[in-house]
């Protein structure tokens, strides 16, 4: 009897194809399963750093930098502050110092990850205060706390900041831009993500390939002639990368839908003057999508989105979320599946108020043929009862591509009616990871705020009981 053959007996240059497409956290444990897959992820982790909060972030400079001069020798900046481009004579091809040196280790960080990066403010650790007292560079560092290590990762491929209060502006970005010139995977999650400052980067980087950015805007004290020319000059920075993955959430700065309208027109006029269209090149300056991913963006209109995802930058396009677009109807997701090729493969998240009808009207099943995986967001009763007469056994030469469907229910539905319904050939399931993830987020988030609102009406009836009942609370607490 033959043995099967498992993971660990595949060649080394495929689970090096394997682990290129998973995240850090898989990746460990990958590497912890076994020592084969310990070998082959051990090269990636090396290179893998996540800095949770200020405190790591602090920790990370003051062991990769001096007290004195910081981190200038590596990345020095001019008289008047502004980023200077790396020396890269010192490191050797295979992105590892060479001896006796001056750079750190940092310089081999391929993957970073920060998450929580605050201001510099008073940190209630007397420990980290130390630190940033010894060191006075931080608080007149170009771009803060995230340029100064960036400064010390010259090599850097992906750059994911996540859960940031502090602002994407034109120093950050400058610094992002110049020290960091072979960039390919950007992730900024901020409240203010400057519209100008992001197309910055998107066209001073030519090997960006994807993008997943929030809170895109134009501060309103500019005005409105300003916010438009931000718009614009992103949707043409845009419109010329080579940005194959596209997420955007919570953006204001978008005209009312005026970038996904230049996007699919493929204008590529610079507002400066400059007309793309007479480069002999155009063809690979074009945009052109393999993954959209919008999420609540409620100030675009419905027709613009619907000729950004029929043009030719969505033709590729093999991945679509959609969520929380409260203006979108289904029937103009029914217009995009319409005008969509059905020979391609096509892997859908939407709610489920825009996919119930389109799927259920006899004409739209057979736009949906190509779809490959499906997943509904809140699907009520009825919307299900339309989503399962559409994938009815019948009806599987019209949805025969499909072989996956996830169902996300509303916060307080077990999702019973489609545990129990069963296609042949059909992958049905309820709940994933990431959607148990976010319902544990908020049920901690309900926790937390109960228990705010609890001890807040038990300090106001120890104050109402009168002074002496109060004076004892205020000697105990306070």
């Amino acid at each position: 009897m033959t043995r099967s053959l498992s993971i660990v007996d595949l060649p080394q240059d495929i689970h090096d194809a394997i682990l290129a497409h998973v995240d850090a956290p898989t990746r460990l444990a990958l590497a912890l399963s076994c020592r084969t897959l310990h070998r082959a992820a051990s090269r990636e982790l090396a290179s893998t750093v996540t800095l949770d909060g200020l405190g790591q972030l602090v920790r990370f400079l003051d062991r990769c930098t001096s007290p004195s001069n910081g981190p200038v020798y590596l990345a020095p900046c001019c008289a008047h502050g502004y980023p200077l481009p790396h020396s890269f004579g010192s490191v050797t091809d295979d992105d590892r110092p060479a001896k006796a040196n001056p750079w750190p280790r940092s310089a081999m960080v391929r993957d970073l990850t920060l998450r929580s990066p605050g201001p510099l403010l008073h940190t209630y650790d007397s420990t980290l205060d130390d630190l940033v007292s010894t060191r006075p560079w931080l608080q007149r560092a170009p771009g803060g706390l995230i340029g100064a290590v960036l400064r010390l990762c010259p090599r850097l491929r992906s750059l994911h900041i996540i859960d940031s209060s502090l602002p994407l502006h034109h120093s950050l970005a400058q610094c992002i831009v110049t020290w960091t010139p072979q960039l390919q995977h950007l992730t900024v999650r901020s409240k203010h993500t400057d519209a100008a400052s992001l197309a910055f980067i998107v066209r001073r980087l030519p090997q960006l390939r994807s993008l997943d950015v929030a809170g895109v805007q134009t501060c309103s004290c500019r005005g409105p002639d300003q916010a438009d020319a931000a718009a614009l000059a992103l949707a043409v920075a845009l419109g010329s990368s080579q940005i194959t993955r596209l997420v955007l959430t919570s953006c204001r700065s978008f005209n009312d839908g005026a970038i996904f309208s230049y996007l699919a027109r493929h204008q590529r006029r610079h507002p400066g003057g400059h007309n793309w269209d007479d480069d002999d090149d155009d063809d690979k300056n074009r945009i052109v999508l393999d993954s959209l991913e919008l999420h609540r963006i409620n100030l675009v209109r419905p027709q613009a989105l619907v000729e950004l995802l029929s043009s030719p930058a969505c033709a590729q396009l093999r991945h679509l979320y959609i969520g929380g677009l409260r203006r979108l109807r289904s029937v103009h997701l029914s217009a995009f599946l319409e005008r969509r090729d059905p020979a391609r493969d096509l892997d859908l998240e939407v709610d489920a108020r825009l996919m119930s009808r389109a799927m259920y009207c006899e004409d739209q099943c057979a736009a949906s043929a190509g779809l490959t995986r499906l997943r509904l967001f809140g699907p009520s009763r009825e919307q299900g009862v339309w989503i399962r007469v559409a994938l009815r056994e019948d009806a599987g030469s019209k949805l025969g591509r499909l072989r996956e469907v996830i169902v996300i229910p509303r916060e307080g539905d077990d999702g019973q009616m489609w545990k129990d319904y069963k296609v042949k050939g059909l992958d049905i399931r309820v709940g994933d990871d990431t959607s148990e993830r976010v319902h544990q987020e908020r049920r901690w988030c309900r926790q937390e705020r109960a228990r705010l609102v609890r001890e807040q009406q038990q300090k106001l009836a120890l104050i109402q009981v009168g002074g002496g009942a109060f004076a004892a609370y205020r000697n105990e607490d306070w």
